[in-house]
């Protein structure tokens, strides 16, 4: 586009004349620039509703990654108090425009200082964007809020209390059911795609803000696993009488979800089961070897008393439901082994008796699987 083409060769000019960026975009001849050039003082609430709809337009890759750089160097060079402010201004938005969206990624990407305002403020931006991904009304929305997430999540992991990961949790459950928002039924797979991702980084940041939450992740999985399955006729004919539908409203009616989606949610079930020493200790310190090993046995064994009941779950889904290939039930199979690895033959028998006769047969399929394509042994 002339106008970022235009931006980059005023920054070339200017680069060693001290011109502020300020100066640089007001002087670019484009309509929606006039405003900025009207400015007697360096307006930051303008200057960002000015600059912002850049973001939003149909430019070449070359062309946005200049425009988000002049934004993201703005950025950086605000002081702490005005990143803060700016930061609360852009999440006032982020409900109506997508350049906002787009906007808030940079901010967040600026952020350094962990400050008690700081991390407080990032807080609120956080609870924010769980809000605006509950009441996504289009897939671009829904992407780009599942990137600040992912990025807060992931880069600013110091900014996350207990509340804000218990709401994730609780935000994943929400899209996931028939009360979730209204989405394109094409792009199921990618939605599905990054809840389980969603979840993953969480399990791999805040492993330890997890402990004895499981009452919490249990909903969560199974919520997840039951996108994975299709109502066989039966059921249908019995949710259309009661009107009791759980499916969300994003899954096609009659297709399901495929075999990566399956994997992605095998891998959350195999990273809870088996999880590496980082995701269970806290960094900093080195530890005897002695200690790491108890920290994953204890998770694993942790996971073991828990996650039975995904098992019963997915025994209760096969009944009902159907999965859309062999494919995704061969992809599924890896977390459910990984469960049955971190049970207790006690455990095993209480999942036995808390079945019915039809229960126990799935239930017996299932293990005799388990026992002649894995190494497992009786000892």
């Amino acid at each position: 586009m002339e106008t970022v083409r235009k931006l980059v060769q005023i920054q070339g000019q200017n680069q060693h004349s001290g011109v502020s960026q300020w100066e640089m975009i007001s002087s670019l001849p484009v309509a929606g620039f006039k405003v900025i050039s009207k400015l007697e003082n360096q307006n930051k609430r303008l200057f960002l509703q000015s600059i912002t709809p850049l973001l939003g337009r149909d430019l070449a890759p070359h062309d946005r990654t200049v425009a988000r750089s002049i934004i993201k160097n703005w950025m950086i060079s605000l002081q702490a108090d005005e990143h803060l402010s700016l930061l609360q201004e852009i999440t006032q938005g982020v409900h109506e425009a997508e350049p906002a969206l787009l906007c808030l990624r940079i901010a967040i990407s600026t952020i350094e200082e962990q400050s008690s305002r700081t991390k407080e403020a990032l807080a609120q931006v956080y609870r924010s964007l769980c809000e605006t991904l509950k009441k996504s009304d289009g897939i671009r929305q829904f992407r780009l809020v599942m990137d600040c997430l992912g990025s807060i999540i992931l880069t600013r992991p110091w900014a996350l209390s207990q509340w804000e990961i218990d709401t994730t949790l609780a935000c994943i459950v929400f899209i996931a059911s028939s009360h979730g928002p209204e989405l394109p039924t094409r792009y199921a797979g990618y939605i599905y795609s990054r809840l389980c991702g969603l979840l993953s980084g969480l399990l791999t940041v805040h492993r330890l803000k997890l402990r004895g939450r499981f009452h919490i992740i249990i909903p969560v999985l199974q919520s997840l696993l039951r996108c994975l399955f299709t109502p066989n006729q039966a059921a249908r004919s019995s949710q259309s009488k009661s009107n009791n539908n759980t499916v969300p409203s994003w899954l096609p009616p009659a297709k399901g979800l495929e075999a990566p989606q399956a994997t992605a949610y095998a891998r959350l079930l195999t990273s809870l089961c088996d999880p590496t020493v980082s995701s269970v200790t806290t960094g900093g310190k080195k530890r005897p070897k002695d200690e790491l090993t108890s920290a994953t046995d204890k998770a694993r064994t942790m996971a073991g008393q828990h996650l039975p009941y995904v098992l019963m779950e997915y025994i209760q889904c096969r009944l009902r439901s159907n999965l859309a290939s062999a494919e995704v039930k061969h992809a599924l199979m890896p977390g459910l082994y990984a469960i049955l690895d971190s049970m207790t033959r006690e455990s095993r028998r209480m999942l036995n008796a808390a079945m019915d006769s039809s229960g126990r047969a799935m239930w017996r399929n299932l293990w005799a699987d388990y026992t002649r394509f894995t190494r497992w042994n009786e000892s």
